[in-house]
């Protein structure tokens, strides 16, 4: 019995924490065209509430098929067909230094790290890559990502690149207060070590006990 529950526990405890790392997807409906952000924050600004919402560990959403950098894009939330916006907001945690930021995109987009434009690129286009770059300290870091969509295909996908052009898709970080795996394996050990200590010793007391009698 005790094997099975020092192996549940590992399991449990290493196991990926899929509802952990995620960003926030928001969908806002236009109804009309939109040449520029000018349009988009002030339909936002006048609507406030999205049409739809949803969360993904990546960024990686498309209107259309093959299309950016990375297979297995997922349909935008709300799956509306024409004129909407999307805001992406998470966390991602970053070495330090300078980091290079990507995203493919189909309209106009917008990319915030920690409150600072890295990214803006305003007018109507076909899907194509735009990259930016700011020095940044080691640890977590507030995203904001914003696209908007007139007709067509629609592409929004959030990577980070190196020096030799390679991308990947960056993944978002896990909420403040929610332990990694490792660290949670550990936490729930020490409590199980604890746990069958605290048995032995009440044991151990019951047998002095009957030997005192």
């Amino acid at each position: 019995m005790k094997f099975r529950s020092l192996a549940f526990v590992l399991a449990l405890a290493t196991s990926p924490l899929q509802s952990a790392n995620a960003f926030f997807i928001e969908v806002f409906d236009f109804g009309r065209g939109a040449s520029g952000f000018v349009d988009m924050d002030s339909a936002i600004a006048a609507m406030v509430t999205p049409v739809a919402t949803g969360s993904a560990t990546t960024v990686d959403f498309a209107k259309g098929s093959n299309l950016g950098n990375f297979a297995g894009d997922q349909p935008f939330p709300g799956a509306l067909p024409d004129f909407f916006g999307v805001h992406v907001s998470g966390d991602i945690v970053i070495p330090g230094g300078t980091a290079y930021f990507g995203v493919n995109h189909d309209d106009g987009t917008r990319l915030l790290i920690d409150g600072i434009q890295v990214i803006n690129f305003d007018p109507p286009t076909a899907p194509r890559n735009t990259l930016g770059s700011v020095a940044l300290s080691p640890g977590r870091h507030a995203v904001d990502l914003y696209l908007y969509e007139n007709t067509g295909v629609a592409s929004l996908e959030f990577f980070t690149s190196d020096a030799n052009g390679a991308v990947g898709a960056l993944v978002a970080a896990a909420p403040n207060g929610i332990p990694e795996p490792g660290s949670l394996a550990l936490l729930m050990l020490g409590g199980l070590g604890i746990g069958l200590i605290g048995r032995r010793s009440v044991r151990r007391r019951s047998r002095v006990r009957r030997g005192a009698c």
